[in-house]
């Protein structure tokens, strides 16, 4: 194989998902586009495509978007995308701050279509190493290297499933389920088994019961019910910017505490009307003899085995302790997300990094790792462990205000330390 000579940029940007496009933006603004060049491993710009479901809204205000919160006349807004495509007034209509998932997208999409920063697609980073002797980063996609003076991850979320899971063509974590169940033939799904009390866990079963009528739906719980999700105004604050602060400052037993006070803002909750339209549901379905929702509460998965068209879940009645077994078709497993392994990423992630936790680097306020005192480029993480930056560490709330002050950032360190122009990129 032929590799090419490596070429150069000064910020490689490794993923590009909505908190490195809001960051693109923010080195825009600060007038450092042509210094950066990002990686993305998808053939174009997507967000959450499996769970693209009808009817169902973002659960941020659409004034979070990618640059409103920092440059509110800035032209990357939501407001102004609404503007061009000539829907501003109809969306002031609907009297709503949530615009509908897919709408966002769109809006993410155009945004993405418009940065002013070079973005590779198709290009999934194989490894990342350190060159002593150039004193620089070494970035490897196929063929094709980089070199670069400092590292920007934004890897997102990945999916979680029980350890009893045995994921295969029958059993899929929600994140994939739009592609997947479209390979099947619906009328073939009678029996249809979604694992999970949170938010995607409920938008499944209501698109599965909406859309297969053929088909029984069960959601296994292993608490009581769907709880509801607290975003009254004044818990609301724990996602402003000020509110990482405050979480960064407080003791480590603060942390835990605030962490535990409010998980139900984020954390295996739902909102109260889709929990309503639920259970009307649910309860409608009583009187049928053959009920197409069913809720399996206080019940915990220990198994799948695949066999054939058919599942067999093996589950754990938490009342009783006793072990039961059901035969499905399908089952989805909308048990949520984990922080993504940056570290990972780099050859020899000890000799780079001062200190590492489950793939996760040690990070400070301004969600740059500590290296090693050799290393004199510098890396930086995008949605980091919730237990450093708090509950809006790995949401949408803060992308703005995330990305500003990393481009702030790393602007000072590039002034600092300007390069020759011909290495210089362009967009």
């Amino acid at each position: 194989m032929i590799t090419k000579a490596p070429r150069y940029t000064d910020i490689a940007g490794i993923g590009f998902g909505p908190a490195q496009l809001a960051f693109a933006y923010a080195l825009a603004v600060a007038g450092l586009s042509r210094r950066a060049v990002f990686f993305e491993a998808r053939d174009r710009f997507e967000w959450h495509p499996g769970m693209l479901l009808p009817d169902t809204t973002m659960q941020v205000n659409f004034t979070k978007d990618l640059v409103t919160p920092r440059r509110p006349t800035h032209p990357a807004s939501f407001v102004n995308y609404l503007h061009e495509h000539g829907r501003l007034s109809a969306f002031m209509n609907l009297k709503t701050m949530f615009p509908s998932r897919a709408e966002f997208t769109q809006y993410f999409r155009w945004a993405a279509d418009r940065v002013p920063c070079a973005v590779h697609y198709d290009r999934p980073i194989e490894r990342v190493s350190w060159d002593a002797t150039k004193e620089q980063f070494l970035v490897t996609s196929g063929d094709e290297t980089w070199r670069a003076r400092h590292i920007v991850t934004g890897l997102g979320l990945k999916p979680k499933v029980p350890s009893g899971a045995a994921m295969s063509s029958r059993v899929w974590h929600s994140e994939e389920l739009l592609p997947q169940i479209h390979r099947l033939d619906p009328k073939r799904l009678s029996r249809i088994m979604v694992v999970g009390s949170g938010q995607s866990a409920a938008e499944v079963a209501r698109y599965l019961v909406q859309q297969y009528p053929h088909a029984t739906v069960t959601s296994m719980l292993q608490s009581y019910g769907f709880a509801p999700s607290d975003d009254s105004p004044f818990v609301n604050r724990i996602f402003d910017p000020e509110a990482v602060d405050d979480f960064y400052a407080a003791s480590p037993k603060t942390r835990q505490d605030v962490l535990r006070m409010h998980a139900n803002t984020n954390h295996s909750v739902v909102d109260i009307e889709l929990i309503d339209e639920l259970a009307r549901m649910e309860y409608e379905q009583r009187f049928s003899p053959d009920p197409r929702f069913v809720v399996r509460n206080l019940t915990s998965l220990v198994s799948t085995e695949t066999r054939g068209d058919t599942v067999e879940v093996g589950m754990k009645d938490l009342r009783t302790g006793r072990l039961e077994h059901e035969t499905v078709d399908a089952v989805v497993m909308a048990t949520g997300y984990r922080p993504a392994a940056p570290a990972a990423l780099f050859d020899d992630p000890d000799s780079i990094f001062a200190d590492v936790h489950d793939g996760m680097p040690e990070i400070d306020r301004l969600y740059r790792a500590r290296l090693h005192d050799h290393i004199s480029g510098s890396v930086w993480i995008h949605g980091s462990d919730e237990t450093v930056h708090g509950l809006s560490s790995s949401l949408l709330s803060n992308i703005a205000v995330r990305g500003g002050e990393i481009a702030e950032a790393l602007g000072g360190i590039l002034r600092s330390a300007p390069i020759p122009e011909a290495a210089v990129v362009s967009a």
